[in-house]
């Protein structure tokens, strides 16, 4: 056996579990790039593009009223679609910009835990539990309770949940991160 071998530095294969989490908080933030950290580069919406995504909500719930029959769908559909577009116009009319910047900072932190948990750091565990935290918290920051909806809140804390439970079943691949006491080599 040679004498430089050094078992730590063996690459370990990740798991394919864990690669699926990875592709799914991939998309997740891909997800948040377009919708929060690109409008960075146009700026808020003005009151005719405004206009003319009230216009397309319209036409959505119009052409949901026609594929429900139900009543209490179709007006489900109705108020949920009112609230996003009120969300939208509250962006967009007053806190435009600490709202894309506060999702950049998530994102970011996100896309840093995606990174770290696919190098099998476990660091990257750690961030992604901050990135959970910060997605949904930041609702609390920006928006005035009226506008918060609890089952979304409900629903967010229910997937983080999942996907951080998920995450913490893969811990035992990842490797524990370099500590000063790590970096000696004891030689008998």
């Amino acid at each position: 056996m040679s004498e430089n071998y050094n078992p730590k530095q063996e690459k370990k294969k990740k798991p394919t579990f864990l690669i699926v989490l990875l592709v799914l908080t991939g998309l997740s933030l891909v997800s948040t790039f377009f919708s929060g950290v690109l409008p960075l580069a146009t700026g808020p919406m003005n009151n005719e593009e405004l206009a003319q995504k009230e216009l397309e909500m319209a036409k959505t719930v119009s052409q949901a009223k026609k594929l429900f029959s139900d009543k209490d769908m179709q007006e489900q559909v109705e108020v949920a679609t009112k609230a996003a577009y009120e969300k939208i116009r509250f962006v967009h009319t007053r806190v435009f910009w600490s709202y894309h910047l506060l999702l950049f900072l998530v994102f970011s932190i996100g896309a840093g835990a995606v990174y770290f948990l696919f190098h099998l750091k476990k660091i990257g565990f750690h961030l992604y539990i901050i990135y959970s935290i910060l997605a949904i918290g930041m609702n609390y920051l920006v928006f005035p309770q009226s506008m918060i909806d609890t089952m979304e809140i409900l629903g967010a804390f229910l997937v983080s949940g999942i996907f951080i439970f998920l995450y913490g079943l893969n811990l035992k691949h990842f490797e524990q991160d370099n500590t000063e006491e790590d970096s000696y080599e004891y030689n008998n």
